[in-house]
């Protein structure tokens, strides 16, 4: 089992502290796993070159074996030419911090990227020693560290510091001093932004390359409802794909939003700390004309700090969280009639009907049921932005809008939700045992239990017939 503190000697009991990082790791080393068993394709529990080249293409962090097996030979410890999952969990703990800092999702780190990561992991004191390290390890002189030249200094910070896990170590080290002000947003290359999504290069963008491009452009990682809905705000012709013109006018609006982010932030920053306290982020979210969610700042807050505090990295991802919670408030008091602060059976039959998604009644309670997570029987505002999140899926991945999924639209639902099925036959299991009548399609009702068991893990839907 892992250590969480390495300041004082063992006593066989967790702090509350100390408990609540052993909770983050267990659930990090969960995921992991996961992701281990996704990408092992060959079932054999290892992840071999062709297996991590997969892998990293599909994080834009490498383009060719050779640099998928420089990434290998750094983690394979054993020799074997190949990660088991003890030397792969090693791996994804640094992917996981370089992902966090890779803020343009370049596939790089810059000097103020870098300046943070090594804040954060307490190695550099000042921005000058940044930039002498930054210097070191830069072996293309590009000014940046490309994914491997990250590799190699973490490997010389692990062995240097005794780092086991560097995102989870407390391991005590110099004092910081004061950091400099986060570098605010300027500038977006829509242009070449585009080129680097267009994987097809059929100059346009789909959904699943929008994906991706959304995170280029600065906005937060793994939020696939967002390009759904951005795909069909700036789609003009329907076809499922933004041209280069479209491409450019999300990109300005996405720098506004986050220049108008970062200037709340440094407005509502009131002890120039480059931190924002709860309530600090309240005034910043009224200012932002988002008060209907800024009633759930706390809730939001602790989504992305276990401090109560943000950065500029987590404030961007909660006011971009708030401003989707401010439309779903908005939504849900359209619906409300009754103004009753609750949407029950009767207002989310009206709702999903009028949403395109044909239901009955008793498939509405179904449905109700699923996402009611306090039992009283409505669903209010959080129960009922849940709901519309999964539901923005449903509606992408009906293809020929007849309002069910059929076995291939799943697959690609599932998919793209990064839900671990590793064969299509397992998807056709699933499917089948979610479509209670047989009809070869599932309901939105039938939908939305299939997501809802997934994240419950209440039952393993894919091994009924084992």
């Amino acid at each position: 089992m892992e250590t969480f503190s390495v300041e004082k000697k063992a006593t066989g009991t967790l702090s509350f502290d100390e408990f609540n990082k052993a909770v983050d790791r267990c659930r990090a080393l969960k995921s992991h796993r996961e992701t281990f068993r996704s990408y092992d394709a060959n079932g054999d529990g290892t992840i071999d070159v062709a297996e991590l080249l997969t892998m990293l293409l599909d994080l834009g962090l490498a383009n060719s074996e050779v640099q998928a097996r420089d990434v290998l030979q750094i983690f394979d410890i054993d020799g074997n030419r190949s990660l088991d999952l003890a030397e792969f969990i090693k791996l994804a703990d640094s992917l996981a911090i370089f992902h966090e800092f890779d803020r343009n999702l370049d596939g790089k780190l810059g000097v103020h990227d870098l300046h943070y990561l090594l804040q954060k992991l307490k190695i550099a004191s000042d921005f000058e020693t940044t930039k002498t390290i930054l210097k070191r390890w830069d072996k293309n002189g590009e000014g940046c560290l490309q994914f491997n030249e990250y590799l190699m200094l973490n490997k010389e910070i692990q062995e240097l510091t005794k780092y086991l896990h560097m995102p989870y170590c407390n391991a005590k080290l110099p004092a910081l001093n004061a950091t400099a002000p986060p570098p605010l947003a300027t500038t977006i290359n829509a242009d070449e932004i585009f080129r680097k999504f267009d994987r097809d290069g059929d100059s346009s963008i789909d959904v699943y390359e929008l994906h991706g491009a959304l995170e280029g452009l600065g906005l937060p990682p793994n939020n696939f409802f967002h390009a759904i809905e951005t795909m069909r705000r700036y789609d003009d012709d329907g076809d499922g794909k933004l041209q280069l013109d479209g491409f450019r006018q999300l990109a300005a609006e996405v720098l506004r939003k986050l220049q108008e982010t970062d200037s709340s932030f440094t407005q509502f920053d009131a002890d120039r700390d480059g931190r924002i306290s709860t309530r600090e982020l309240v005034g910043a979210l009224v200012a932002l004309n988002l008060q209907q969610s800024a009633v759930f700042a706390p809730e939001v807050i602790r989504q992305f700090s276990s401090d109560g505090t943000l950065q500029l990295p987590e404030y961007r991802k909660v006011v971009h969280r708030c401003r989707a919670l401010d439309k779903h408030v908005t939504t849900f008091r359209f619906y409300d009639k009754d103004g009753s602060g609750g949407i029950d059976a009767g207002e989310l039959h009206a709702a999903l009907n009028e949403l395109g998604l044909l239901t009955s009644l008793d498939q509405a309670r179904e449905v109700l049921l699923r996402f009611d997570s306090d039992e009283n029987g409505v669903l209010d505002v959080r129960e009922f932005s849940s709901l519309v999140d999964t539901i923005s899926t449903f509606r992408q991945f009906d293809r020929n809008g007849d309002g069910t999924l059929d076995v291939q639209e799943l697959h690609y639902a599932l998919i793209t939700l990064r839900v671990p099925m590793a064969t299509f036959q397992q998807t056709k299991e699933m499917h089948r045992y979610y479509d209670k009548e047989g009809t070869g399609a599932l309901s939105v009702s039938q939908y939305l239990e299939l997501i809802y068991d997934l994240q419950s893990n209440s039952r393993p839907p894919a091994n009924q017939n084992a």
